[in-house]
This record gives structure tokens, C-alpha cells and sequence, in this order.
């Protein structure tokens, strides 16, 4: 089973500004200033943002992210979101994962998800804008050995007009230790586009076994497809 080895490493440059590069295929769905790094420091890299429509007040909005090294892992890999009404006014910030989870980690090349819910009264989210917090040093580690896999499987969606969409599955746990994997359900239309994202957890997943998770969205979102996205709490 893999193994890591903790270097001391160039800090990675911090907080890069926020600002516009580009639109996903939905209006109002942005990226924002991905941040810099030092050379041989690892990349975060933002490549999908989305929100959902508001529902009794609340909102949803997510973003899909990668760890560009192929050969560092990054702990608690930090994308910001922040979400802005039809004046341009912000509506909220928030950062995920929650740094409640001190240990989750991207792997090499691992894709993972981030899903914040936003309170947004009587109004609704206009556009976002999602980015990557560059990784400091002590925040990313060279990798060792086989890069290690978080498939999830088994998974079915329920949809209720009264309690919204519910999705389940199984989530491996690729780690040598054991570990709680958080997974975030991203529900697309018939053209690949996101309309509403969640997350739950399997918690104390065995090291080279599976565990059951369920999301619960905030409505009854119409949708065709989802796609599922596993990080996990590493420990040494």
C-alpha cells in the first residue's frame, strides 16, 4: 500500500486575487484567480463552478477541482466560493472542505468536489465565482508508491416533489489507513450541465474496503445524469 515521506518544502505563494477567467457552460458560473505557486509546488486547479436555483430560501453552489501534481499529495486542498446576487451585491463566501476535516487529501491528479449551501432569502444567486487557495508549505507532501483510487459505485437517485432528490451509493477507501470519505453528487441535465449539488459521508471506511453514503439536495431539481466525487482523510 502507498506511502508518503514529508519534505520541507518553497512555500507556495498564498491568497492569489480574486477575478474573472472564464465562464463554464452556464452563465454565471466562473472560475476565479487560481493562485501561484512556486515552481515544484503543487497546483489546485478549479475546473468546473455551478448553482443551483434557490428553494425555500437557500441555494447551492459547487465547484469541481483538480490536483494538477503527479507527484504531490495536497491536505485539505481549499477552494473558495463566493456567490453574488442580480446587483452584483455579495450574497456570502464560503471555503470547503470544512477545516473540521483536517486530513482530507488529493492525491495526485485526484479530482474531487466542493458543495456550499447559501442563504439567500427571497432573492437568488446570479453568478459565483470559485477559486483555488494556492497550498502553503506543511499543506502538500511528495507521494510514494502506487496513487491510490476512490471509485464509487452502486449509486441510485430518488426524486420527490416534497422531500427533493435523494442519491446513495458505496465509496472505496484506497488509503492504507482507515478513513471517512466525503462524497459530493453533482446532478446534471440531459446536456451535461449541473443543477444542484450535495454532500454526505462514509464514515470509518476499513483501508482497502467500502462504505455506504447518502446526499440529500435542497429540491426537487429536474435531472438526467449524476456524477460522484470521493476525498478522503489520510493519516499516517
Amino acid at each position: 500500500m502507498s506511502n508518503i515521506t514529508r519534505r520541507s518544502l518553497v512555500a507556495a505563494v498564498g491568497l492569489g486575487a480574486l477575478g474573472l477567467v472564464g465562464c463554464s457552460e452556464q452563465d454565471g458560473q466562473t472560475t476565479g484567480d487560481q493562485g501561484k505557486n512556486e515552481p515544484g509546488a503543487p497546483s489546485v486547479e478549479v475546473t468546473e463552478s455551478g448553482f443551483s436555483s434557490p428553494h425555500m430560501g437557500f441555494a447551492t453552489a459547487w465547484a469541481v477541482a483538480r490536483n494538477t501534481s503527479d507527484a504531490y499529495a495536497v491536505e485539505m486542498p481549499q477552494i473558495e466560493i463566493t456567490a453574488f446576487d442580480s446587483d452584483d451585491a455579495v450574497i456570502g463566501s464560503d471555503t470547503q472542505p470544512l477545516t473540521l476535516h483536517t486530513n482530507l487529501t488529493a492525491v495526485p491528479g485526484q479530482t474531487f468536489a466542493v458543495a456550499s449551501i447559501f442563504d439567500v432569502g427571497e432573492g437568488s444567486i446570479a453568478r459565483i465565482e470559485a477559486r483555488a487557495i494556492a497550498p502553503e508549505e506543511g499543506d502538500f507532501f511528495e507521494w510514494e508508491g502506487d496513487v491510490p483510487t476512490f471509485e464509487v459505485t452502486s449509486t441510485s437517485e430518488t426524486s420527490d416533489e416534497v422531500l427533493g432528490v435523494s442519491a446513495s451509493g458505496m465509496v472505496s477507501n484506497g488509503f492504507s489507513n482507515a478513513a471517512d470519505v466525503q462524497v459530493v453528487a453533482i446532478l446534471r441535465d440531459g446536456d451535461g450541465n449541473g443543477v444542484d449539488a450535495a454532500f454526505g459521508w462514509s464514515d470509518g471506511v476499513a483501508a482497502g474496503g467500502s462504505g455506504s453514503f447518502e446526499v440529500h439536495f435542497t429540491q426537487a431539481a429536474d435531472f438526467a445524469t449524476a456524477d460522484y466525487y470521493a476525498l478522503a482523510e489520510y493519516q499516517e
